[in-house]
């Protein structure tokens, strides 16, 4: 670490061209020692971004084809199935599937901003299934719930 050399140790490139360190004053040994490290650490680093944009090019490239993949996959259906929290989760695959119908079955336990959120521009008719003596419906404001 840098805490490790004096404090007057300062990189200096014309110190990599000597080839007599055994000639060099200590500090300028302890100097050449600290330049070297430092540029090994900067090509590294700057080899490591290069290396970590290329796989978030490649990373986003992947997810990209795997949505393509599922969408083809979910065009060919009649009916597509989903919880509320997994078509939140693929809300983008969702709004290229554009449905025309949506069918929310236990729609009481379903709080209406998750409801909403699932909602697409393409939604013409939305068919809501509960059984009012099966589960009670959740009331998320306690002045309502009295």
């Amino acid at each position: 670490t840098a805490s490790d050399f004096p404090r007057s140790c300062t990189p200096k490139r014309a110190l990599l061209k000597v080839s007599k360190l055994y000639n060099m004053a200590e500090i300028d040994r302890y100097s050449y020692i600290y330049t070297s490290l430092v540029t090994g650490v900067t090509e590294v680093v700057g080899q490591m971004k290069i290396i970590l944009e290329q796989f978030t090019i490649r990373q986003t490239e992947k997810v990209n084809v795997d949505n393509e993949n599922k969408l083809r996959l979910l065009r060919q259906q009649r009916i597509v199935g989903a919880t509320i929290v997994g078509a939140s989760i693929q809300l983008s695959l969702l709004q290229k599937l554009n449905p025309k119908i949506v069918i929310i079955e236990e729609c009481a336990e379903i709080m209406e901003p998750c409801l909403v959120g699932i909602l697409t521009k393409s939604v013409e008719r939305l068919i809501l299934i509960g059984d009012h003596q099966q589960l009670r419906p959740q009331v998320d404001t306690y002045h309502l719930k009295r």
